[in-house]
């Protein structure tokens, strides 16, 4: 299925943005605190999760977004205006009961609906907890998952060519992994998984971006893990680094559900 988001009648692909320039203090922590993604619905909702697993209680009043993934059709950059709606919690909540269904369009049902950032097996309830709902007053045509940004982190030319390509590791990283799967071979020994879990090293790129005015990137890549017993989680890595430095990593966890 095709996928986009139609503005006068034009599917949109890259984001060259022009916002504030980033502050002269910016920190690899900072610019994290100002990077989100989520879903946009055509119900002009937008989903939004934060690399951080502290709840936030400063979400920005206004952000701007572009898609996440490139789109399958050639086109002019785009961008949606976001203004903040609310906060929330999704895990046991009524709200939640029929999220993301209930923000389908007509005629989508579980086996016929454009990928979507915040899709369950079985459409079951959602776990993922402290979501910001924001709104927007473009037209949608297709749900589609973005990224997005607040107004202190301006994001140049949004960047698919190494789109699917393994992220690099640090040595730093290859430790932490080699150190897993270590671990997990230690507590398997007396039985046997039921699923392959799924290590930092699988992990392929899907964008990169220069932070306007600043000599900091990002990346955003993503990789699965089920663990050992079929609790599958979509995990989304964000790197931030400065010109000749090495990455900070942070990440976004999405419960999927038992396969």
């Amino acid at each position: 299925m095709t996928i986009g988001i139609l503005l006068s009648g034009v599917l949109f692909m890259t984001c060259i943005v022009e916002r504030a320039f980033v502050s002269e203090a910016a920190s690899a922590d900072a610019i994290a605190q100002g990077i989100f993604v989520g879903q946009a619905y055509v119900s002009r909702n937008v989903y939004l999760r934060g690399f951080s697993d502290e709840q936030r209680r400063d979400w920005p009043d206004g952000l701007v977004a572009s898609r996440l993934r490139p789109p399958e059709k050639t086109g002019t950059a785009q961008r949606l205006e976001l203004t903040f709606s609310r906060v929330v919690n999704a895990s046991g909540s009524d709200e939640y009961s029929d999220f993301p269904i209930r923000e389908r369009a007509p005629g989508e049902d579980e086996l016929n609906h454009p990928p979507d950032f915040f899709g369950t097996v079985l459409d079951s309830s959602l776990e993922d907890r402290d979501i910001g709902v924001y709104r927007t007053k473009q037209s949608i045509s297709v749900g589609v998952s973005v990224l997005a940004w607040g107004a202190g982190v301006s994001l140049d030319v949004v960047d698919f060519r190494n789109n699917g390509k393994r992220r690099p590791m640090t040595n730093a990283e290859t430790m932490e992994v080699a150190d897993k799967k270590k671990a997990v071979e230690t507590r398997t020994k007396d039985y046997k998984c039921t699923t392959e879990p799924g290590f930092l090293d699988s992990a392929t790129e899907i964008l990169r971006a220069k932070v306007k005015g600043s000599a900091f990137s990002i990346r955003i890549s993503e990789y699965s893990n089920p663990g050992c017993a079929g609790h599958l989680e979509e995990v989304y890595v964000l790197d931030v680094w400065e010109d000749g430095k090495e990455p900070s990593r942070f990440e976004c966890h999405h419960y999927v559900g038992a396969i």
